[in-house]
């Protein structure tokens, strides 16, 4: 078996991959969304298996779970379930009172590869919209991080009842 160099052929493919950007999971900052009456909406990508999930929480207790598993995985079905009303409007206000409504608009590491999970929370209350996207292993002030806490605590309810 003759032996053939391979890394003058594949020295130039990996530098063009490492030099191309990475593409988000997430829709581009700024393109229209709807939040269709959701007072919270919390959107999960990335991870190994490349998944997308949507969680919106709205005002009447309605809970909507929307996902797709990305890499040859089934998708989530679209899955609806209901909290007390007063359990999404509590969140919303902590939300609120931990100080959301003033923190930047992403919190995202130096080195975003990897595998990483991608998080992006919205926010809307009383006429006002805020959305913030972070991924793991970003810095994060106290109240994104006690934003993510309160919002993870709904969706343990809501799985809790599914």
């Amino acid at each position: 078996m003759r032996w053939v160099p391979v890394m003058p052929i594949i020295a130039p493919l990996l530098i063009a991959c490492a030099a191309s950007p990475v593409r988000s999971l997430l829709p581009t900052p700024g393109a229209p969304r709807e939040s269709e009456g959701a007072l919270i909406i919390f959107e999960v990508s990335g991870g190994i298996m490349g998944i997308r999930e949507i969680w919106r929480f709205y005002g009447d207790g309605r809970v909507v779970l929307e996902g797709k598993r990305l890499r040859g995985t089934p998708s989530v079905p679209s899955v609806q379930a209901r909290l007390p009303a007063e359990e999404i409007e509590r969140a919303a206000r902590h939300l609120i009172e931990a100080g959301f409504l003033e923190l930047a608009d992403e919190y995202m590491p130096a080195d975003p590869c990897c595998d990483r999970f991608t998080y992006r929370l919205t926010l809307v209350y009383e006429g006002k919209t805020k959305t913030v996207t972070t991924m793991d292993g970003a810095e994060q002030p106290r109240a994104l991080a006690e934003a993510l806490r309160v919002v993870n605590e709904l969706i343990q309810l809501t799985r809790s009842r599914i």
